[in-house]
């Protein structure tokens, strides 16, 4: 039921899609990696920046413990912090450079999956009002909307479509929830996940049809890589069914430049060229190494157990291989305070880019760190730790022996 009324939309409904965990954020973490979170600081007018202000205001019963809430900018996604106020009112404001901001949110329902919804807002103070749920409902289901969009005739036609192939894996789900997280069972899994793959499928099927809409725009971008297409069929598709108008747009571009760097990130191809700016301002470019030194380009985290353990290695790497090798670290995004005080304690003093989204999305976008790439001085990628199956660290130690001179 749909009414529209000074620029509100009251709305209620029951979502069978996105209460699921193939919908929702434990699907990300159970993969063996994601496409991650993507934000940056750059500069803001080349990106026709924005800014957007939403309160969520859920009932006072709503417990919202776990509550997980992330913002697409149109660069990516980002979990955000947040202050949950005595009326449990949350309030958000952030920079955008989409025709929207997405504002998706996550609540615990079980063990192994959760409520989810998400909602576009732009620059009018927006505000979501979630109401009281009913009995077997989720309480993300029934909302007040204020200047703010659900596309929700949309999303209805596109679930409508896909009906068959979710009614399907919600039954599986059901009859095998345990098991399929228990570890013990992974043909469970795998099929579960092939289900899964196959609403995916469907959902691009429509989006085949629907080009021109700007929900079908966004979801193909937030959700192509869980279909299990290949990534040169996803660049395909995604050139060919949307108009231009979207293709070029910011949030078209820093997609595509994902894609393409997930292609052409690999043994053997040219590293893609950047020119950033470190975490003290200056200017950092790949081709001021070329024909001098080697180049490794470190991604990490500070939430990156693995990644922190790594910085030691790549110290006396540094110290090994002073005049012949260059350490390039790149910091995803949390917060830049946390970057600097990690920097210090791990005495990570060689370069240090944070949160730079164009030179992570030329390389793949986030995806499972630490991620290492070495690239020799005529500019080729020759190791990447993930692609190399090197999880000790074996092949590159070898690899720098047998091509550089230790100090």
């Amino acid at each position: 039921m749909l009414l529209e009324k000074g620029g509100q939309t009251f709305i209620k409904f029951s979502s069978h899609v996105d209460n699921f965990i193939f919908k929702c954020n434990l699907l990300v973490m159970i993969k063996s990696y994601v496409w991650l979170a993507l934000s940056m600081t750059i500069s803001f007018a080349s990106f026709g920046q924005k800014k957007f202000e939403v309160v969520l205001s859920f009932p006072g019963m709503l417990t919202l413990t776990d509550m997980r809430i992330q913002i697409d900018n149109g660069l990516g996604r980002t979990t955000v912090p947040y202050t949950i106020a005595d009326n449990n009112q949350v309030m958000l404001s952030d920079f955008y450079y989409s025709r929207y901001a997405a504002v998706v949110i996550s609540l615990p329902k079980s063990e192994n999956s959760v409520h989810h919804n998400f909602f576009f807002v732009d620059e009018k103070h927006a505000r979501i009002t979630f109401l009281p749920p009913v009995k077997d409902s989720s309480p993300l289901d029934q909302y007040v909307l204020t200047n703010a969009y659900d596309f929700r005739s949309e999303r209805d036609k596109m679930e409508t479509f896909a009906a068959a192939e979710t009614a399907e894996v919600k039954k599986y789900f059901e009859k095998h929830e345990k098991e399929i997280f228990d570890g013990n069972h992974k043909d469970l899994q795998d099929q579960f996940f092939e289900m899964d793959r196959k609403i995916y499928l469907k959902d691009i099927e429509y989006i085949r049809k629907t080009g021109n809409s700007y929900f079908s725009f966004w979801y193909f971008r937030s959700n192509a890589h869980y279909s299990g297409l290949p990534v040169d069929s996803i660049l395909s598709i995604f050139d060919n069914i949307f108009p231009v108008s979207f293709k070029k747009s910011t949030e078209g571009h820093a997609y595509r430049q994902l894609l393409v760097g997930k292609l052409e990130t690999k043994k053997g191809n040219a590293a893609a060229q950047f020119s950033a700016r470190d975490i003290n301002g200056n200017a950092v470019a790949l081709s001021s190494f070329k024909n001098k030194k080697y180049v490794m380009l470190d991604f990490w985290a500070t939430w990156c157990v693995p990644c922190i353990k790594a910085m030691p290695f790549l110290s006396d790497l540094r110290e090994k291989y002073s005049e012949q090798l260059e350490i390039i670290s790149i910091a995803y995004p949390t917060n830049i305070s946390l970057v600097k005080d990690q920097i210090a304690k791990q005495k990570m003093i060689w370069t240090n880019i944070y949160n730079d989204i164009s030179l992570i999305n030329s390389y793949g976008g986030m995806g499972a760190i630490p991620k290492l790439i070495l690239i020799d001085k005529s500019g080729k990628i020759v190791y990447d730790n993930q692609k190399d199956n090197d999880a000790d660290l074996t092949i590159l130690v070898n690899l720098l022996e047998q091509n550089l001179v230790a100090k």
